[in-house]
């Protein structure tokens, strides 16, 4: 706290924070990690949703709600970012049958800014607005290998513990060289299990364009096949400018 501000009012904007990270949590377990008093908690929580700011879902959890992102959006300063990918990302979408998601560094982690969700009726499917650590996935390893050595270690020394629950250090450190030599990279599984992602960063722009699945959607030929409409749809995209 520092001097000439409202102590409530900094506790109200620590909740935003913690749940704009793209969380979501229950008034206990936001309490809990803000240290916040549970009556002080309640207060905030409930004099947001009835703004529209916050939203709860089924199982109790708070998260950021329709009104705080129609304001948020008035200010947005990646919505020119969103409007010159979203037709790639609809192609992308289109020609390989996965989700797609545009992401960008944002400190030590990545920003899930769009996302155009596959046609399939079973998908693997990602939030917008979620934050993830530089340490994790496709994405994160392709915009670590814009860094230098010495800054990799550090985040991958200052990443959380939940980074390292399926991969080990050395193989996103495989991703990461797979990203300087190629510009693109691939997590099979390796961050999560399930999860199956293949990572493409354009030139000129400090984004990277994920294709989402499963597997078998990532065979050999296949990853072969999705870098070549990778680079189709941004060819497209400048020569179209």
């Amino acid at each position: 706290m520092t001097a000439h501000t409202i102590p409530i009012l900094e506790k109200s904007i620590s909740v935003l924070e913690y749940l704009a990270a793209g969380r979501r949590a229950t008034a206990g377990q936001i309490g809990r990690e803000l240290g916040l008093a549970a009556s002080s908690s309640y207060r905030i929580l409930q004099t947001y949703a009835a703004a529209g700011w916050l939203a709860r879902d089924e199982q109790g959890r708070h998260h950021l709600g329709r009104r705080l992102l129609e304001i948020g959006q008035q200010a947005d300063p990646y919505e020119i970012l969103r409007q010159n990918y979203r037709g790639v990302l609809r192609e992308l979408r289109d020609r390989t049958g996965l989700t797609v998601k545009l992401s960008l560094r944002v400190g030590d982690e990545f920003l899930m800014l769009l996302r155009e969700e596959s046609p399939e009726a079973l998908c693997v499917t990602a939030r917008v607005g979620a934050r993830e650590s530089l340490c994790c996935g496709s994405a994160g390893a392709l915009l670590l290998s814009r860094l230098g050595e010495a800054e990799v270690k550090d985040l991958m020394e200052k990443a959380p513990k939940h980074v390292w629950q399926f991969q080990s250090r050395d193989q996103l450190l495989d991703r990461i060289k797979q990203g300087r030599r190629s510009g693109s990279c691939v997590d099979a599984g390796e961050t999560h299990p399930q999860l199956h992602t293949l990572s493409f960063m354009p030139r000129g722009d400090e984004v990277v364009l994920t294709l989402i699945g499963w597997q078998t959607d990532f065979t050999a030929s296949k990853r072969k096949d999705y870098l070549s409409i990778f680079k189709e749809c941004l060819e497209k995209k400048r020569t179209s400018r």
